[in-house]
């Protein structure tokens, strides 16, 4: 009876320690609309352990802000809790964001470029930069165009867009006395719907001018006449003025010149070295 009654605090020792409990605590996990976060809810989570939590936005949305206890987080698409001996609360907050598809055409660049996301209520700026001897001929944003100036800036962004910028060549190209005559000639009435084709009149260039392919007109022969009717080149603060029709360089290289006029029914004319 001794030896018994000296082994029994021993054995309750023995029992009391291998029922004891992990400690545990309780992460809460929530989302705004406009994506997910996981797990979700309440997570119980063991004294010491560690968990991760996956933060995705839906299609047309972006990640605006995680907030973990109250205090706001760097963005990103996934948060760790390391060695948790507390309770914690994550909040995933999400917005919406547009697309602006950015385009131009050879002689400069845009930046930024391609398709831009911007979020929600967001301003973004985009820088239109010539390349040597090229300027901006033209930005135009969702087909309307646009002041000509080195950048354009989206405002309190609340829908998708898209922004077009045209450069040209600046260089001047020397019109010689080779003929360039009249192939093809279109008209379109108030400035919308397609173009038609018109008839052309014979009409050829028969001397020389120095364009400037920024629309203006550095030098030409002010005798000079062209085919097909009484009609002398003049200038007006840069502009080609044909039949008392005002043009504009739309684009000229060693073999074709294209000239538009702006009035309340356009005409586009196309020149080639060629009479056929």
């Amino acid at each position: 009876m001794k030896n018994i009654c000296f082994a029994l605090p021993l054995l309750f020792f023995v029992v009391f320690a291998g029922c004891k409990k992990d400690l545990t605590y309780t992460i809460t996990a929530s989302a705004s609309s406009g994506g997910t976060i996981s797990p979700s809810g309440v997570t119980t989570v063991v004294e010491g352990d560690s968990i991760t939590y996956t933060i995705t936005p839906n299609a047309s949305n972006a990640t605006q802000a995680i907030k973990v206890d109250g205090v706001e987080q760097p963005i990103t698409s996934k948060y760790k809790f390391k060695n948790v001996t507390t309770n914690h609360e994550i909040k995933a907050e999400f917005i919406a964001t547009y697309a602006i598809t950015v385009t131009a055409t050879a002689g400069g660049t845009v930046s930024p470029s391609g398709t831009v996301i911007v979020k929600k209520g967001e301003t973004v700026t985009l820088k239109f930069t010539p390349n040597v001897g090229y300027s901006i001929q033209s930005i135009k944003v969702k087909g309307v165009e646009q002041s000509v100036a080195e950048t354009y800036e989206f405002k309190n962004v609340t829908e998708n867009s898209d922004i077009k910028v045209a450069f040209i060549s600046t260089e001047y190209s020397l019109l010689t006395k080779a003929p360039w005559y009249l192939k093809s000639s279109e008209v379109q009435e108030k400035g919308v719907g397609p173009w038609s084709p018109l008839v052309p009149e014979p009409r050829c260039f028969t001397d020389y001018m120095v364009f400037s392919l920024n629309k203006t007109i550095s030098k030409y022969d002010v005798n000079d006449q062209i085919f097909g009717g009484p009609y002398q080149w003049s200038t007006n603060n840069g502009t080609l003025t044909i039949a008392n029709l005002d043009y504009k360089i739309i684009s000229l290289t060693s073999e074709e010149l294209v000239l538009e006029s702006f009035q309340s029914s356009n005409f586009k004319d196309t020149y080639t070295h060629n009479k056929k």
